[in-house]
């Protein structure tokens, strides 16, 4: 099994977000539940994030979740999976739930057929593209109750130098202080701080 992200629900659920090489890597005890009679997803997991209401949502390389074609990006009602329009067209590394959207980011250039630079909103219904994105993949996403911040191998976003980590503020990307020295891979936000 390779590990790629955990999700822990408000509900005392874990998901696990990875690609399990063979039935022996899939915990095998009776603490571990599977997600029933449905078949699960066809390739890498990267990302989990969930909206409070009992919905998670998984992005990652894979194509089909069940027996759906679900590119790369997908929603789990607790008992069946579901496709938000015709997904995004290359690898999602990251999700972002901020209390009423969905946000997508990784190498991507189109989400639902509408062109989006490497990060995406999902209102429900649809995608939209964040102003004119990123010139490069994005790795990690954070919302911290009123912005949307970026982490990965991007110098640019929206047309800003950012020097790989940026802030979406709902109206334009502007960079996060002198931004970092290297890549974003990982970004948390703990109510008052954003740890990078």
């Amino acid at each position: 099994m390779k590990l790629n992200r955990l999700l822990c629900s408000a509900a005392g659920w874990l998901f696990i977000g990875a690609f399990f090489l063979a039935d022996r890597a899939i915990p095998q005890d009776e603490n571990w539940v599977g997600m029933g009679p449905v078949p699960g997803i066809n390739n890498d997991v990267y990302a989990i994030a969930g909206d409070g209401a009992g919905n998670f949502y998984f992005g990652g390389t894979f194509t089909a979740a069940g027996d759906l074609m679900a590119n790369r990006v997908v929603k789990w009602d607790g008992s069946s999976w579901s496709t938000l329009t015709s997904g995004a067209n290359h690898w999602v590394y990251a999700l972002a739930w901020d209390g009423s959207n969905l946000y997508a980011a990784g190498y991507f250039t189109e989400a639902g057929g509408v062109p989006a630079n490497r990060v995406a909103r999902w209102d429900g219904s649809e995608w939209t593209a964040l102003t004119s994105g990123v010139n490069n993949f994005v790795r990690a996403l954070a919302w911290d109750g009123s912005n949307l911040y970026a982490g990965g191998y991007f110098t640019e976003a929206g047309g800003v130098t950012v020097n790989y980590i940026a802030r979406w503020d709902g109206d334009e990307r502007s960079a996060r202080s002198a931004g970092r020295t290297g890549q974003g891979w990982t970004l948390a936000w703990d109510g008052s701080s954003l740890y990078a």
